[in-house]
């Protein structure tokens, strides 16, 4: 499973919302890029236990969804 760096996800939002002209866009994105930064933010706080508690999580969720 590939995992996702929510500071690139921030950084793709940042770079899309310079270029957007559509006010309603512009907030979407602008919110989008502050729960990425949220998300990362968050994940530096975690230790390693609880990240892979997460991981396992997230895993057996999708297992069950599939």
């Amino acid at each position: 499973m590939a995992s996702v760096d929510p500071w690139e996800k921030a950084a793709d939002c940042e770079r899309s919302l310079q270029t957007a002209i559509d006010p309603e866009r512009r907030a979407v994105l602008g919110k989008l890029r502050d729960l990425w930064i949220a998300l990362a933010n968050t994940r530096i706080l975690l230790t390693d236990g609880e990240m892979a508690k997460q991981r396992t999580l997230r895993c057996s969720t999708e297992c069950r969804s599939s």
